[in-house]
């Protein structure tokens, strides 16, 4: 019963998002330089769908290139496709330009987990400096 209404849930987040990718691409200027690109890069993440929001948040960076919010999209669809190194690095373009980026920090800082657990650990304390009621952190 749970798996039907889960393949229900992300049945229609897919449908909502392929209405709402439509949409956008009949106005000028399409998705990226909307703003909805990322709101639907969140949508695709959420359902489950990495690749998409790894494509939605590249159409994003290619109008605009350095965009934290499509950043951390792209990060976390990196990460949750596997392909940590990349993930890694924009997690940190992040940091670059916000070094308090509570979620690039939480981010990078699952990463290093894997092969750095004292640098994971200095990542985490400064996201739970930068939001001390954020339960990620």
């Amino acid at each position: 019963m749970r798996s039907s209404i889960s393949s229900w849930l992300r049945l229609t987040a897919a449908v909502a998002l392929a209405a709402s990718l439509g949409a956008c691409a009949a106005h000028p200027g399409g998705l990226a330089s909307s703003g909805a690109g990322i709101s639907l890069a969140r949508v695709a993440l959420q359902s489950g769908d990495a690749g998409g929001a790894l494509r939605l948040s590249s159409q994003v960076l290619t109008r605009h290139p350095g965009n934290p919010d499509a950043l951390l999209v792209r990060g976390e669809a990196l990460t949750r496709l596997g392909q940590l190194q990349a993930a890694g690095a924009a997690f940190t373009q992040v940091l670059n330009a916000k070094p308090n980026s509570e979620p690039a920090l939480v981010g990078l800082g699952r990463l290093r987990l894997i092969d750095d657990p004292a640098t994971a650990t200095i990542l985490f304390r400064h996201a739970l400096a930068e939001a001390p009621g954020d339960g990620t952190a």
